[in-house]
């Protein structure tokens, strides 16, 4: 560590400590003002209590636009490193592409900041791993961003830890979009020289499974709650040829409980509901686009009490919520790194399982 670099984790552990002793919700850094930060900063609108001291972006374009949108002018930086020496920032959400996960989330943190980042933790087993460790040694919050936990996946997961169906056994799930959205960040591969946009790029993105599947993931890891044993998938380019990512998979997953993950994936079938079928020994539940139905087990629905499903905005206004209180109270987020992991764990086995022709195992994860 530097002597820069220690000055400033000094000075955010002493914002921390005042923000601490008056309760109030420290000044907010933002890094990567892309597309994806517009749902981030609807979510502040709602927040009287989020404070953005700070934005960074390599565009300053998008640095002026943010802060247009803005009760109070944030400071602006082409450089994330200055945003972390920001005396004034507490906090810091990660907003970037993929590949950029690992290093600013160990730097934020190695800062002295509390860390809101945007899934997946990295890119790899070994990025994830590390980001996690770090939480770990430094006592800072992590919060992965996967939204839906707060939000639609949570009324699913609140139903089954509920016992509306009794104890889960088996889970079959399939997920269906269409293709990424071309207007977005381009990634050069730097060892080819290979441009394309960042999604569909392996070095940039990981893998399609751990940028879109990894939400749900996140959901059925929490559901079933044990370690993963085994792991078998197959997939491929069969669409969109000579991409460096696949556009349809299917996995088997065997947990240590002996619960059973089936999960099917395809990113050319716009229109096509995404169906989740949980089947438990008192009954079973189905979720067809959102649209829950718990079934007993004679087959006829139950009427059980309904969860709330929050849309994505009101989703994302309660993970911020949960974040702020993490901040100040220092417990563990709902959606933290050990949940993150298990849920990215599931998209690395499933990548090396089709890459590497084999069954994955728990022992593959050292």
């Amino acid at each position: 560590m530097t002597r820069r670099d220690f000055t400033a984790t000094l000075a955010a552990l002493s914002a921390y400590n005042l923000n601490a002793q008056t309760g109030e919700t420290p000044g907010i850094g933002f890094i990567g003002l892309g597309a994806r930060s517009k749902a981030h900063f609807q979510a502040f609108k709602e927040l009287p209590q989020a404070h953005i001291v700070a934005l960074c972006d390599l565009q300053s374009a998008r640095i002026e636009e943010t802060n247009a949108g803005l009760p109070s002018k944030a400071v602006g930086y082409t450089d994330y490193h200055e945003l972390l020496h920001d005396r004034n920032v507490g906090a810091v959400v990660i907003a970037t592409p993929n590949y950029l996960h690992y290093q600013m989330a160990l730097d934020t943190m190695r800062a002295g900041k509390d860390l809101l980042l945007e899934k997946p933790m990295g890119i790899n087993y070994e990025q994830a791993k590390a980001i996690r460790a770090e939480a770990a040694r430094s006592g800072r919050v992590l919060l992965v961003g996967m939204q839906r936990l707060y939000g639609s996946d949570g009324a699913m997961i609140g139903m089954v830890q509920r016992g509306d169906i009794g104890q889960p056994k088996v889970i079959n799930a399939s997920e269906y979009r269409g293709d990424w959205n071309p207007r977005t960040t381009m990634y050069t591969d730097p060892a080819t020289g290979k441009t394309g946009i960042w999604r569909v790029m392996k070095k940039a993105v990981g893998s399609s499974e751990l940028e879109f599947c990894v939400h749900l993931y996140a959901a059925l890891c929490k559901i079933v709650d044990s370690p993963l044993v085994r792991l078998t998938a197959t997939g491929g380019d069969f669409y969109y040829p000579n991409r460096e990512t696949r556009d349809a998979s299917s996995t088997i997953v065997d947990f240590q409980n002996n619960m059973r993950l089936s999960h099917n994936y395809v990113m050319f079938s716009p229109g096509c509901p995404t169906v989740i079928d949980i089947f438990g020994d008192k009954g079973s539940l189905s979720r067809v686009n959102g649209k829950i139905t718990v079934y007993a087990e004679d087959g006829k629905p139950k009427d059980v009490p309904p969860m709330p499903e929050r849309p994505e905005t009101e989703a994302m206004v309660e993970m911020y919520k949960d974040f702020f209180e993490c901040i100040r109270t220092r417990r563990t987020p709902l959606a933290n790194a050990d949940l993150a992991m298990a849920a990215s764990k599931i998209a690395f086995g499933l990548d090396m399982s089709i890459l590497q022709k084999k069954t994955i195992t728990a022992a593959d994860f050292v």
